[in-house]
């Protein structure tokens, strides 16, 4: 993979950040035009749960970024929209959200 430029520039396309007794950290880096993402991922050891964060640098107007994240099992899906917290789809459709989505299922909570 080319090595990224911009506010990335000197830094490998994958680095592993942290691997400890509790969790890996993996964080990667994406560049499309001008807009460049930085998305770190928790695997945690003891648990059978992970942590993604997106970190969104739009260089570009007039540009929509979609995140896709396929999830195999049924859960309830919440988000943050532009007039409160709201239930989103739960199917394959697209849904828009601004801060934050949560996946919950009976036991799990998966967060963004």
């Amino acid at each position: 993979a080319e090595a990224p430029c911009g506010v990335f520039k000197g830094m490998k396309s994958i680095n592993v950040i942290e691997n400890g007794n509790v969790y890996l950290a993996i964080e990667c880096f994406f560049e499309i035009d001008n807009t460049r993402v930085r998305v770190e991922y928790k695997i945690y050891k003891n648990y059978d749960y992970i942590d993604v964060n997106v970190d969104l640098f739009m260089g570009d107007v007039d540009r929509i970024v979609k995140l896709e994240l396929p999830i195999s099992i049924n859960g309830n899906v919440i988000g943050q929209t532009a007039y409160g917290t709201e239930n989103l789809f739960e199917d394959a459709r697209e849904f828009v959200f601004q801060r934050f989505w949560l996946w919950i299922r009976e036991v799990n909570v998966l967060r963004f």
